[in-house]
């Protein structure tokens, strides 16, 4: 039983892990503000549009909050909310190294059961950043803390001994790529960004690689 609902967890918060692609050298405290959107490959099709603001403290520091979901049919039945930051933690000349903090809660539904689930996704970017154009390689880990789990008749009606409730660290997935940017006029930036992802545990990934297009507007 533990293996079956651990096997449900893992396929529900295998949902969208996109991480947000920023220059830091394109931004300035004159156009603070930036929406974006992305789509691309995570463990299915999916889409992103977010919002960003910029705020130069002790270090530079990028709030944002997104929005996530699979390219289905029925566009709310899954998703994802993160909200957080990432900061400039060393500079030299165009050499920089940031570090993100995100909190982010998914809601995932199949016929069996419905997932609730609040985690976390923590990254490292280093690379070369230019005003116009960047490139950087990425270490992610993304992962459930907690899962609330709502079975629906379908899968009582076959597992009977099955409990709904809250379970602990139900999975996580850790992402190796590269990310990569261009300015285009005064206030857009598209970026790229691609890579492979491991699963911890036994747990394998159909495909374990991930790929996203996306665009910035500066306002």
């Amino acid at each position: 039983m533990k293996k079956l609902i651990m096997a449900i967890i893992f396929v529900g918060i295998t949902g969208s892990s996109y991480g947000q692609n920023f220059n830091w050298r394109s931004v300035n405290e004159q156009n603070p503000n930036m929406v974006y959107s992305g789509f691309g490959y995570d463990f299915g099709m999916t889409a992103q549009v977010g919002y960003g603001r910029f705020i130069q403290t002790i270090r530079p520091l990028l709030l944002t909050f997104d929005y996530s979901m699979p390219m289905g049919h029925r566009l709310t039945d899954d998703f994802k909310m993160r909200i957080g930051g990432q900061v400039e933690l060393y500079k030299k000349n165009s050499f920089a190294v940031a570090g993100k903090v995100l909190g982010n809660f998914r809601n995932h539904n199949t016929s069996l059961v419905r997932i609730s689930s609040f985690g976390g996704e923590f990254s490292l970017v280093t690379g070369y950043f230019k005003p116009t154009f960047y490139a950087a390689l990425e270490v992610s880990a993304d992962g459930a803390v907690v899962s609330y789990l709502k079975h629906t008749s379908l899968m009582k009606d076959n597992y009977p001994e099955i409990q709904d409730g809250w379970y602990l660290n139900n999975g996580a997935h850790y992402f190796y790529g590269v990310q990569a940017g261009k300015t285009i006029g005064q206030s857009y930036d598209a970026n790229l960004r691609f890579g492979i992802t491991n699963a911890r545990g036994k747990e394998g990934d159909v495909l374990p690689a991930y790929f996203q297009l996306g665009l910035i507007k500066r306002f």
